[in-house]
């Protein structure tokens, strides 16, 4: 019995000192709440690279520095695209944008087919405080794949994409 309440009154001592340091959330150094908006995230298309935005906002008083690092992946996850840039976070949202020297040489089916990673970095943080994998296809605005028949409709028809 002696013994249950001296192991009692160790594991509360104990606790008494991690305790305050987790209330809320607060820490001496608490990590803020990142958000996306990955609804109006785009995928620009231009002639020999693209242009990955977004929008990125932070629960905090002051300006943060972050980096946003975006990927694109190949379908058996080859690196085909990676970059980033210095992004400050704050309490309104601010559109950041990445340059990808990536395009869908295949059209639709490299934009279908692949993945963007995107993750955004805090300043002497190992992890990423955020992350997300998007579909290109998804990202790239007025993508379309126009198909001609042939007057002859069995041979298969012809394919071309395009970006407006």
């Amino acid at each position: 019995m002696r013994t249950s309440i001296l192991r009692v009154a160790l594991l509360l001592s104990l606790s008494a000192f991690s305790f305050p340091f987790s209330v809320n959330g607060q820490g001496p150094n608490p990590v803020p709440s990142i958000v996306a908006n990955e609804a109006g995230a785009r995928l620009a298309l231009k002639e020999k690279n693209s242009v990955f935005s977004i929008d990125l906002s932070a629960n905090v008083s002051k300006s943060l520095h972050a980096t946003l690092v975006a990927k694109i992946l190949s379908p058996a996850d080859k690196l085909l695209a990676e970059a980033s840039v210095s992004v400050h976070l704050s309490s309104t949202p601010q559109r950041a944008e990445v340059p990808l020297t990536w395009i869908p040489v295949n059209g639709l089916q490299d934009a279908a087919s692949c993945r963007l990673l995107y993750e955004v970095r805090l300043e002497g943080v190992s992890v990423p405080a955020l992350s997300g994998i998007l579909s290109p296809y998804a990202l790239i605005p007025d993508l379309f794949e126009l198909r001609f028949l042939p007057s002859n409709s069995r041979r298969s028809p012809a394919r071309h994409s395009f970006c407006r």
